[in-house]
């Protein structure tokens, strides 16, 4: 187990520093010799739908330590998965396959048990009413859930927890919901 735990960690390593050397190539390849803050195609706005979005060579070191936390957070889900994998190889050594079996059912039923009563703990919204087309309810819109709230006002953990993942993150990065999921 360790052995495939460490030959994941190298591939994942060697695939990401392939991927960003291939970034920096295809990068450089574009400036075509430019290298003021327009001639990098990650940071140039050029052929982009919103001009207003101009990158300064100082913020790649606000990238770069997104990319270092996504890392260490990568890793440390690794490692939780592979210590918790070896305990239960050790737990279910030599004992009947039906109880992994009441291990996935108690692991199902304690997640949907908090994720049914997790919205308890959030306050109920008014409903947000529109006055022009521009934000609408249904597939790209809002699906609000009422859960405990009185007629006109939802949920808004209900809203992203009790929906399918799909419909969740529709909600959550589509334009006309922006603003509408303040969790506080």
């Amino acid at each position: 187990m360790t052995e495939e735990c460490e030959a994941t960690n190298s591939l994942l390593i060697h695939s990401c520093s392939r991927a960003s050397l291939k970034m920096r190539l295809v990068s450089l390849r574009s400036a075509q010799g430019n290298f003021n803050d327009d001639g990098l195609v990650l940071f140039s706005p050029k052929g982009e739908e919103d001009a207003s979005a101009v990158y300064v060579w100082w913020e790649i070191f606000m990238f770069i330590l997104i990319a270092i936390l996504g890392g260490l957070v990568g890793s440390a889900y690794v490692w939780v998965n592979e210590h918790i994998t070896m305990w239960r190889k050790k737990v279910w050594k030599g004992k009947h396959p039906m109880w992994r079996v009441f291990e996935a059912c108690g692991v199902v039923s304690l997640i949907m048990t908090a994720l049914y009563f997790l919205p308890v703990a959030f306050d109920c919204v008014e409903e947000p009413h529109f006055d022009d087309a521009s934000h609408h309810t249904g597939f790209h819109g809002l699906n609000t859930v009422r859960y405990t709230c009185a007629e006109g006002f939802y949920n808004q953990m209900a809203t992203l927890s009790l929906t399918p993942q799909e419909t969740t993150i529709l909600q959550l990065y589509s334009r006309e919901t922006a603003g509408f999921f303040s969790i506080r």
